[in-house]
């Protein structure tokens, strides 16, 4: 490295937040930035050098031409040397919004450094209006598949996909490509499955996961317990050795949830295993629709004769956007073995079922994680967003409000919005004795 720059990067600092997606509120503006996907740190001079150019062209429109919509056909797209900065608008968006989100962004960054970051730009009326991106043009594992416009031959080989054929990469296949302890390597594919049916395992598995550590803590799995889920068409199945702990499990399922995000919902055979301890298990995703031939793992292994099958998720096999009934307005359950209660009410439409199940999967690992961290007794601080494609799901916290109370109130909001259809509704979380200790909603935007 020259030293110009190491002048550079030394000021590149970064501090990665808790959060991930972080709401970041703009003082004075209906407009809310949720930042995601954080990056490695980049430039600092670079990325200010975009944002004051951006800022100068927002501010020069206003003054020349007043306020009103941005033309769909312009690309907003801003580069000084290694930093590029884009957004991507809705015919919603108006020139004005940009000098709040050039704001937002500018707060963020002095707030936690500078790094490769996502956004989406939500406003309180209006749902979301764009959408944007902070790269480096020295191409990180991070950004290689974020900036396409960019030339193959600068893309170190390291980071190009592997073959892929069918729209599957050819097996053995290890998932994640980064740095994870824990692996899943695909060792065959059957035909495609229903897509919101292997959803519906996954949150089953995800819930089951999260009420074990929830009660128990990360112990190990008991060797005797047969992971298995059903719903319609699909079926998850774990073999595991008695070393599989639930954080472990819990990490497998998150692998399996990115992997269909990327290659789609397919039939599959897998081994599972830790950089520390070698071998964990193995599994399949399979359909009832289709005979499978999936090459058995050299690393299957037998179901113990004694175990049990675990309940299903009773979920709604309805994917419309169109609510036949609805429950009463409001309606007030209480989860058992507890003193908490749950109120729903402002219901609207219904959610697409595999929409919702993404983005729900992604808050139960969220929770998850923090239980892990033993926070299960700590105080929740900030609120919590989750947003997958159009469902953006929202948790705030109040008086007492804990991680392991959050995580018995996420059982039961799955088993209230799978029987009906996955509509979008707001819901208050009650403790005896206390009252209301958070709140939130679903909202399909």
């Amino acid at each position: 490295m020259h030293k110009s720059d190491q002048t550079s990067e030394s000021k590149a600092h970064f501090r990665r937040p808790l959060q991930d997606p972080l709401p970041w509120y703009i003082h004075g503006s209906p407009l809310t930035l949720l930042f995601s996907s954080f990056g490695p740190k980049i430039n600092e001079e670079d990325t200010i050098a975009c944002d004051i150019a951006a800022s100068r062209y927002i501010r020069g429109v206003l003054q020349d031409h007043g306020d009103g919509p941005i033309p769909p056909t312009l690309q907003l797209l801003w580069a000084h040397k290694s930093a590029i900065l884009s957004l991507q608008h809705s015919p919603r968006m108006i020139y004005s919004n940009l000098v709040d989100v050039f704001t937002g962004i500018g707060t963020f960054q002095l707030t936690y450094g500078y790094s490769e970051v996502h956004f989406e730009i939500l406003d309180k009326v209006k749902g979301i209006i764009g959408s944007g991106d902070i790269r480096s043009t020295r191409l990180t594992q991070a950004n290689s598949l974020t900036t396409p416009t960019l030339p193959i031959e600068r893309i170190s080989p390291a980071l190009i996909p592997p073959q892929v054929r069918n729209g599957l990469p050819d097996p053995p296949f290890i998932w994640p490509r980064r740095n994870a302890r824990i692996k899943i390597t695909f060792t065959s594919y059957g035909p495609k499955i229903a897509e919101q049916d292997i959803l519906t395992c996954y949150v089953a598995a995800a819930n089951y996961v999260l009420q074990m550590i929830r009660t128990n803590g990360d112990i190990q799995i008991n060797p005797n317990k047969f992971l298995h889920w059903t719903h319609g068409t699909a079926s998850l199945t774990i073999q595991h050795l008695p070393r599989m702990r639930f954080g472990d499990l819990a990490d497998v399922v998150a692998a399996l949830v990115s992997f269909q995000s990327v290659y789609g919902s397919t039939e599959a055979a897998f081994q599972i295993s830790d950089s520390r301890h070698g071998i964990l298990g193995a599994g399949s995703v399979e359909s009832s629709d289709t005979v499978t031939n999936l090459t058995s793992s050299p690393w299957i292994l037998s179901i113990p004769p004694n175990a049990t099958a675990l309940p299903p998720l009773s979920a709604s096999s309805t994917n419309t956007t169109t609510i036949l009934t609805l429950p009463p307005d409001p309606t007030t359950i209480r989860l058992p073995d507890s003193s908490l209660s749950l109120t729903f009410s402002h219901y609207g439409r219904a959610i697409p079922a595999e929409d919702f199940l993404h983005a729900w999967i992604m808050l139960t690992q969220r929770v998850t994680t923090e239980l892990l961290r033993g926070k299960k007794d700590e105080p929740m601080l900030e609120a919590l967003y989750v947003k997958h494609r159009r469902v953006l799901i929202a948790v705030g916290p109040e008086a007492q409000m804990t991680w392991g109370k959050l995580a018995m109130a996420l059982e039961g909001i799955t088993e209230f919005l799978s029987r009906w259809s996955w509509l979008s509704c707001n819901f208050v979380i009650g403790a005896d004795g206390v009252g209301t200790i958070g709140d939130g909603f679903v909202m399909y935007i």
